[in-house]
Parts: C-alpha cells; structure tokens; sequence
C-alpha cells in the first residue's frame, strides 16, 4: 500500500499554514516531489526560483491517500489560497493539447508587438543564458542513407524526401 505524506512550501516569514504558502500531498518522495514543483510552470515553481528564503516541511507522513487528501482539503478548502490553484485533493487546470484560435494569436501578437525591453532585463537575460549551450548543442543527427539514391543526410529531413518517396526509387 502506498504511503501518503503532507507537505507546505512556504517563505521563511510565513506562519499561517492556512492562507500562505503551498500545501501538497506526495506518495513519491518529497525530494522527487519538490524536483517536480521546481520545473513545472506554476505559482510554486516561480516562487522557488525567485526567493531565497523557500522552506519545506512534512506536516502528517504515513497516511493513505484519501487521509492525505482530506488534511489537504481542511487545508485548503476553496482554490486560490496561498499558491495553491485549486481545493486541496483537487487536479489544477492544464492547458495542455488545448488549441489557441486564430484570434487569440492575433490578439497576443498584438499585445507582444512593439514591447521594448530595458537594458537592465536584456542584461538579465544575458546573463541568465551565459554559460549554457543552445538548446540542441551537442546533440549529434542521426545520419541515414537512401537506399535508392544513396544521398546520406539527417534523418527528418530524409525521411520527408526519400526512402519510399525517393524520386529515383523504382515502381
């Protein structure tokens, strides 16, 4: 059986478990939990990464899920309190496979357009990127050769040009 524990991420300054902070359950580990928190683009994952000052605590451990669930929901019984998106137990909304209409593009665009950054942030997205390779550095393509050619080349871009669709390939 799968044991539950009950955690708050909060600031070093907060003392109120009920309006400040993010309480969760996990079943994984906090260690692999807070991992997760950190990369993922929510409210808790930007406050990891602006302050310094980031406090984790168990508040109940070896709990069933429904248990779990429950202290987070007594917790946090309506959505939008601390960091917290949603009643506790509940699944925060996703965007994900969502699509954006025409519109909406459009309006962002729009929006985004003519936005001129500072020196102060265009320094502080240099120096945030210094150091680190650009996103496909050091990946190496895998090299494929047609058959009916024998044109060598990436692999994407050969199997959108050749193998069965080969202009030399025979019928």
């Amino acid at each position: 059986m799968r044991m539950y524990i009950v955690y708050w991420i909060r600031r070093e300054h907060h003392v109120d478990i009920n309006t400040q902070g993010y309480v969760g359950i996990t079943s994984c580990g906090l260690p692999q939990r807070l991992y997760e928190h950190r990369y993922t683009n929510t409210i808790v994952s930007k406050a990891i990464h602006k302050y310094d000052d980031i406090v984790t605590e168990v508040i109940h451990e070896r709990l069933t899920k429904e248990q779990a669930a429950a202290i987070e929901f007594s917790l946090r019984p309506k959505e939008r309190i601390g960091w917290n998106i949603c009643p506790g137990g509940g699944i925060p909304p996703s965007r994900v496979g969502k699509k954006v209409s025409l519109e909406t593009r459009i309006k962002l665009s729009e929006i985004r357009r003519g936005k001129v950054k500072s020196k102060e942030h265009i320094q502080k997205i240099s120096e945030a990127l210094r150091g680190k390779p650009p996103g496909n550095a050091g990946t190496k393509r895998k090299i494929v050769t047609c058959p009916h050619c024998n044109k060598a080349g990436g692999i994407n871009t050969m199997t959108q040009w050749h193998f069965d669709k080969c202009k030399y390939r025979r019928s």
